[in-house]
């Protein structure tokens, strides 16, 4: 194995960097027509369970991300 002198990660001995290389300088782009995203308001329900009851999260921090999200898209939405 080969260790990145920058960041200290071990590179694989049979890394495929000509293929990496390929995908990095000709990523695979869909021509098919992108999807309308829509924002909307987050799932807090399904926020806090996932994050905090499933994961462990904080929920002082999780609450306060959450809020603002919500910020965030009142900020969007106004003037358009």
């Amino acid at each position: 194995m080969f260790t990145c002198f920058l960041n200290g990660y071990q590179i694989p001995d049979k890394w495929p960097y000509s293929e990496a290389r390929l995908l990095l300088k000709g990523p695979i782009v869909s021509t098919e027509e992108q999807p309308e995203i829509k924002w909307t308001a987050p799932n807090e329900e399904g926020l806090i369970s996932f994050l905090v009851d499933e994961n462990g999260f904080n929920i002082d921090r999780v609450t306060n991300a959450i809020e603002k999200i919500k910020a965030a898209k009142d900020e969007s939405s106004q003037g358009w």
